[in-house]
């Protein structure tokens, strides 16, 4: 007797299966011991495999019999992917960064990831999700994440006429005040005038701090400065704003 079998378990390009005992019974010998093709615990090949059996009892008489055994590949390749990732920006807008991801099968061999974004990409500021996908001849894939974090650009300044060091400057409405500074990505200084588009203005609170005067005003300081209309000066880092009256903490 016999049955067909199915092996999903791991395998190479071949899988040992143990199909169990096939036996035989005769009216006269009782139980014979069969032969087969191939014996429990051999080596099968990935696919499926036709097994003949066949008992003999004393007397010469045969009785035949077959099965089948399916191997089948179900594991998925081994996903290499680097640990998270910081780099420094290289740009206005972020890093370029490379990373190697590499996969094995073992029945493949070694397959190509496909990752989002690619190796070699253009990341922008922030956190960023990479997701890498591996997957083998037989469609069983392996998917694994790790993330790029690109550190914000880094901005030295303001330089005078603006005083820092938490000195309250106050500008005179309709006066004109250029905002020196200047904007590196790691080491590097940016002088594109591109990087000054991409500045977000933010509301902020002043609370009290030593006043000085950019120049001279006739009006309480009562706003704070919360945008203007800017204009880029000869240098990447010299920019102007004008219009009502300004707190500039």
């Amino acid at each position: 007797t016999a049955t067909d079998i199915v092996d999903h378990g791991p395998v190479t390009a071949t899988d040992i299966v143990d199909h169990g005992p096939v036996t035989a019974t005769d009216i006269v010998d009782g139980a014979i011991t069969a032969s087969c093709s191939a014996a429990s615990g051999a080596t099968f090949a990935l696919g499926t495999t036709t097994v003949d059996c066949t008992a003999t009892d004393g007397a010469g008489n045969s009785a035949s019999g077959s099965f089948t055994i399916e191997v089948h590949d179900t594991t998925g390749p081994v996903l290499n992917i680097p640990a998270n990732l910081t780099a420094d920006p290289t740009s206005a807008s972020g890093a370029v960064v490379s990373y190697s991801a590499t996969a094995t099968d073992l029945v493949s061999g070694a397959v190509t990831p496909t990752c989002l974004a690619p190796s070699g990409s253009t990341f922008g500021f922030g956190t960023t999700a990479v997701s890498c996908t591996a997957a083998d001849g037989a469609g069983n894939a392996t998917t694994r994440s790790f993330t790029v974090t690109v550190k914000p650009l880094t901005l030295k300044g303001f330089y005078q006429p603006v005083d820092m060091g938490g000195v309250l400057n106050t500008v005179k409405n309709g006066s004109t005040v250029p905002f020196k500074f200047e904007v590196f990505a790691g080491t590097t200084e940016l002088t594109d005038t591109a990087v000054v588009s991409s500045f977000a203005v933010a509301q902020v609170s002043c609370t009290t701090a030593t006043e000085d005067a950019v120049e001279e005003f006739t009006t309480t300081p009562a706003s704070v400065w919360t945008g203007h209309p800017a204009r880029h000066g000869s240098l990447a880092h010299s920019h102007a704003a004008s219009g009502t009256e300004r707190t500039i903490r």
